[in-house]
């Protein structure tokens, strides 16, 4: 009863978080999830939220965490895969937002799976920014400069981020800036170079 209570109440704000002519397969991904564990209904959806627009000119709005419980997707189709992999990309556990990162950089991302894997890029798990930038080395740069093109002050916002969190978890063993993964990431792949930069590279 309280899973449905839940389902009723943020159901509105996680089909925000994926395009329209994805309705269906995110109501079948909602049917089947389920809560990570017993703490207080509202502990499940993080209100702090990230809006993208899609190159489309749609708009999604990504929560910035989900307490949900990891699922066998066996039987479900891939678009239906890839959606759960993002909500589980927004897990509060780090291990728990890898692995699903991994699983939806074996896709041929669509913007609205490639928005979630540029959140990413602004939080503080260097791990997972390696990856990232190791992934994307090897893919065309186009879609994810558009999008950053697009959403230039949420690129400009997750900079600010992943810059603090530099500083505040890894000048010790990267004391150099220039050498950071996170900044040869913005820069190279994203186009966003520097601090004050009014653009976003062709």
């Amino acid at each position: 009863m309280l899973w449905q209570l839940f389902q009723r109440r943020y159901s509105k704000e996680l089909y925000q978080a994926f395009p329209k002519d994805c309705r269906n397969e995110v109501t079948r991904v909602l049917f089947h999830i389920r809560r990570r564990h017993t703490d207080p209904m509202e502990a499940y959806y993080c209100r702090q939220t990230l809006s993208w627009r899609l190159l489309s000119g749609e708009c999604v709005t990504l929560p910035y965490r989900l307490k949900l419980k990891e699922m066998d997707l066996d039987g479900f189709s891939d678009t239906e895969k890839l959606i759960a992999h993002c909500l589980f990309s927004r897990s509060p556990d780090g291990y728990t937002r890898e692995r699903h990162l991994r699983a939806m950089l074996t896709y041929d991302l669509p913007d609205w799976a490639a928005v979630y894997v540029m959140t990413l890029a602004g939080e503080y798990v260097k791990e997972i920014l390696q990856v990232i930038d190791s992934a994307l080395r090897e893919r065309d740069w186009h879609l994810w400069r558009a999008l950053a093109r697009e959403n230039f002050f949420v690129i400009k916002r997750l900079h600010e981020k992943m810059i603090s969190y530099w500083n505040e978890f890894y000048r010790f063993d990267c004391y150099r800036y220039r050498d950071y993964v996170g900044k040869a990431l913005f820069r190279d792949i994203f186009g966003y170079r520097k601090t004050g930069q009014k653009t976003i590279d062709e």
